[in-house]
């Protein structure tokens, strides 16, 4: 009778542990597919993005007032572009925010022909070009000016301005009629919560 009894006992703990390994299996694979299922719409997501940007072969502009007659997409690589500059002849030099390298991209050849490194990782947010020089902004206010950046041999030097990560530098460009940079903040204005500035950047005496 006891081993009749015993016998019972272990079959119902091997049928029951069975059936909670399938139900673990069952939930696992549900998880699985979830998670497959959701990737698979992220990326039919993008796709339609790119698709709505598109009629009759030229892009929608966001005003009717404009057309765009071509647009490009850029490599993987500067998905994260922050600031292009115009060189001429369909080239524009690039940086994104999170390498230290001007990328040129040929809108003509439809790629990338040069990539100049210039200095660590960090958030770059803006660039100005000017002659054979560019100048680079990170978020934290430093400015990276670039010599003959697309010669094949730059060189680098970096300046410190007033601002600081607490205003989050986050554009620049070059005024050429007074010879200096012009930079916008996101972040806090020193001393002001009424507006946000506009800083210069001589390239005179640099400062």
């Amino acid at each position: 009778m006891k081993k009749a009894l015993i016998a019972l006992v272990v079959l119902m703990v091997l049928v029951l542990g069975a059936l909670a390994f399938r139900h673990y299996t069952d939930k696992v694979e549900y998880v699985a597919v979830k998670a497959r299922t959701e990737a698979e719409k992220q990326d039919k997501d993008k796709d339609d993005k790119k698709d709505k940007k598109k009629k009759d072969g030229k892009a929608l502009a966001a005003s009717g007032s404009v057309a765009v007659e071509q647009q490009w997409d850029l490599p993987d690589i500067l998905e994260e572009v922050s600031a292009i500059a115009y060189l001429g002849a369909g080239e524009f030099a690039c940086v994104q925010d999170e390498r230290g390298i001007v990328y040129v991209y040929s809108t003509t050849a439809g790629k990338i022909l040069h990539e100049i490194p210039f200095g660590p990782s960090g958030d770059y947010e803006g660039l100005a070009v000017a002659g054979q020089t560019a100048y680079v902004l990170r978020a934290d206010g430093q400015i990276f000016e670039v010599k003959n950046f697309d010669s094949g041999k730059p060189s680098t030097t970096t300046h410190k301005t007033s601002l600081t990560a607490k205003q989050d530098t986050e554009g620049m460009c070059y005024d050429a009629s007074n010879n200096r940079l012009l930079i916008a903040i996101k972040g806090a204005e020193p001393g002001s919560t009424d507006y946000k500035g506009i800083y210069s950047f001589s390239l005179a005496d640099k400062k």
